[in-house]
């Protein structure tokens, strides 16, 4: 339904967009009623809503799909944090018993993102994320000094960079939303964990 306003120009009737966002949060409120009745748990909530938000729509080619899953992500946007949150729910406390802090960088900027996670001697740090804004060529020129000398600003857009430092571990993607969400964090998180336990084992081994 539409109405004309004052300069005579149709225009969509408000009711009609309020009736809208009324049941868009009525059907986010049902999704999130099924979901608790399965009882499953925060990977899973995750996993389901990457097939609904980023799968689905990306096969479906939904309207505006491109703008929602390809469009980049702003500087200390909840999507980053949530991504961040699975590594810290994974190793925060192995080193908080050993008097140690699991403490990350996030560096930020239109076209890259990168997570820095390092353990530091300094358990009494406050905050546990930095945030940093930085152009591509000072985050090239960051991972440069940390020995990736291959690195080109071509290779930020084609694939995803990611290693260990001395006292830490990082990874570097395009900044776009479906490559930070909640659910990719897992996949990475355990790679990450898998990299950790096989060097352990060498050292052991080697020990």
């Amino acid at each position: 339904m539409f109405y004309f306003n004052g300069t005579g120009r149709r225009i969509l009737n408000p009711n009609i967009e309020l009736l809208k966002d009324k049941k868009q949060k009525l059907i986010e409120s049902l999704d999130n009623e099924i979901l608790n009745c399965f009882s499953i748990n925060e990977q899973e909530k995750a996993l389901v809503d990457y097939a609904m938000n980023i799968t689905i729509p990306l096969i479906m080619k939904h309207k505006g799909y491109e703008e929602k899953l390809f469009s980049s992500i702003k500087f200390k946007d909840p999507i980053l944090t949530n991504y961040a949150k699975v590594f810290f729910n994974r190793f925060q406390n192995a080193f908080d018993k050993n008097n140690k802090k699991f403490t990350l960088e996030i560096v930020h900027n239109d076209y890259i993102i990168g997570m820095f996670f390092r353990v530091t001697d300094t358990p009494n740090i406050k905050e546990k994320i930095l945030w940093k804004r930085q152009t591509n060529k000072g985050l090239m020129s960051k991972l440069l000094s940390i020995g990736r000398r291959e690195i080109t600003e071509s290779l930020f857009i084609q694939k995803d960079i990611r290693g260990f430092e001395r006292n830490g571990f990082y990874i570097i993607k395009p900044n776009e939303k479906k490559l930070w969400h909640e659910a990719i964090a897992y996949l990475d998180e355990e790679e990450f964990a898998d990299a950790i336990l096989r060097t352990g084992g060498k050292e052991s081994q080697n020990g």
